[in-house]
């Protein structure tokens, strides 16, 4: 999760204000995503596979939204 918010903050160039606290309960001890499965199954792939790609695209789609 640092990874991902250290990514964000770089291409944004803003500082994200996050609160990091305890796992509540439910939570599951690890996350892990994967388009594996959905290769197997549907036959998709990802367009971008790097996360300065993801979080680039992600971004310039969010700004031309509040334009």
């Amino acid at each position: 999760m640092r990874q991902i918010i250290e990514w964000v903050e770089r291409i944004t160039n803003k500082k994200l204000n996050v609160k990091i606290g305890n796992r509540r309960k439910g939570d599951p001890v690890t996350l892990i995503a994967s388009s594996k499965k959905a290769e197997e199954v549907l036959g998709w792939r990802p367009e971008c596979s790097d996360m300065e790609t993801i979080v680039s695209s992600a971004y310039s789609w969010m700004k031309k939204l509040r334009q």
